[in-house]
């Protein structure tokens, strides 16, 4: 067999892209949660937690051994995360630790298929009936399992719940599909709210007009991952994007294309940290969201003409029903997000019944990352928000 000069080049530079994957990763890159947790000095647990339909999920829980005791607090990431990155910057300025600090016992949810979810009671994770779920499963199993978990490990009777981007969408699937899960929840805190999407960028708008042809395409290849996480791909990731490689502009400008542009508040440094813990998500989510955009409604899954008449009754599937979304939510959102528009916030805002507050961030250059790992998210978002949670 040939081998062109190409081919060669191409060869020796992967290898040594593999062998710096093993050299240049920090012991902190590659921490779990529970690690993350400790090197804040806190006790971390580490719970499973078992869906209705089967779903092995694990909870992280933050213990202060001193100090007021309040009430349980549920922080649930968005797509792409896991508990992980509520603890990423290792700084006493994250919204987990602050509010441990504040004295809530302080949960770390985690939904199937991300990094600590691959487990199943009788499905094994390659098979693609493991993957056939979107943010309506999360919302309608993992969310209230993981709050009946709580709830039960701590002896109270309600939460708080603070949901970032995808975070936020699970829970309003879960009070408009089991309204009596309102009454557990003493107040809900909407970080980059998710529910209506008008507003994309372009790459976002492309995807979701083609999102039938990508998820067949997808399926029929047994493609039940998208973004993989196999730790050896990770590091190569990282290291294209740390601190002095010639690559790291081209990584830092991907990501502004999807969160929006914010050279004030995001740390270019934490780039390979945010690539190590990056956790997969599955076609049918995509897809899902797809649909709102196309759709310009917050419905169920749309399975088509004859499976919606089968599954729904109509040809056509339903909107969740905000109506019955009774729990307190708070709305918080900036001006540069572009996956949580200012102008689909309000028309949540005004859907919802007891809405306690809509906040817009008080930085025009915030983004949709930022509400996580924002270099001023302490005081610009996450004091007001501990400020709030101890006058309910």
């Amino acid at each position: 067999m040939c081998v062109s000069v190409r081919q060669l080049l191409l060869a020796l530079l992967l290898l040594l892209l593999l062998s710096l994957a093993t050299t240049l990763s920090t012991d902190t890159e590659k921490m779990d949660t529970m690690e993350l947790i400790e090197t804040h000095g806190f006790v971390s647990q580490q719970h499973q937690v078992i869906t209705e339909d089967g779903y092995v999920l694990t909870l992280h829980r933050i213990m202060r051994q001193s100090g007021p005791r309040r009430p349980p607090v549920l922080l649930q990431h968005g797509i792409l995360c896991s508990s992980a990155c509520w603890v990423l910057r290792g700084t006493q300025k994250e919204l987990a630790i602050m509010l441990v600090e504040a004295g809530y016992d302080v949960w770390l949810g985690n939904v199937r298929g991300n990094t600590y979810c691959k487990s199943h009671l009788r499905l094994d994770n390659t098979m693609e009936k493991f993957w056939n779920y979107s943010f309506h499963e999360m919302g309608n199993y993992d969310v209230p399992a993981m709050i009946d978990y709580i709830l039960a490990e701590s002896g109270q009777d309600q939460l708080f719940y603070v949901g970032h981007s995808m975070g936020t969408t699970m829970f309003y699937v879960m009070c408009a599909c089991r309204p009596q899960y309102n009454a557990k929840v003493r107040a809900m805190f909407s970080l980059a709210p998710v529910a209506f999407m008008s507003q994309l960028p372009p790459l976002f708008k492309l995807l979701a007009r083609y999102y039938e042809q990508i998820l067949n395409l997808l399926t029929q290849h047994r493609i039940y991952e998208v973004v993989p996480t196999e730790p050896w791909l990770s590091s190569i990731e990282a290291n294209l994007c740390r601190d002095g490689s010639p690559f790291q502009t081209f990584c830092v400008e991907i990501a502004f294309a999807i969160i929006g542009r914010d050279y004030t508040q995001f740390n270019k440094s934490m780039l390979p940290m945010i690539v190590e813990h990056m956790s997969s998500t599955n076609p049918r989510t995509l897809a899902h969201y797809g649909q709102l955009i196309n759709s310009g409604r917050f419905q169920w899954y749309n399975w088509g003409p004859e499976e919606n008449l089968a599954v729904y009754g109509s040809r056509e599937p339903p909107d969740y029903d905000l109506s019955l979304i009774t729990a307190p939510v708070s709305l918080h959102y900036s001006t540069n997000d572009p996956l949580s528009f200012e102008k689909d916030v309000k028309n949540l805002a005004a859907r919802l019944p007891n809405v306690i507050g809509v906040f817009k961030v008080p930085n025009e250059h915030f983004n949709h990352i930022d509400f996580l790992l924002g270099t001023d998210a302490d005081s610009l978002l996450y004091k007001d928000i501990v400020h709030l949670m101890k006058k309910l």
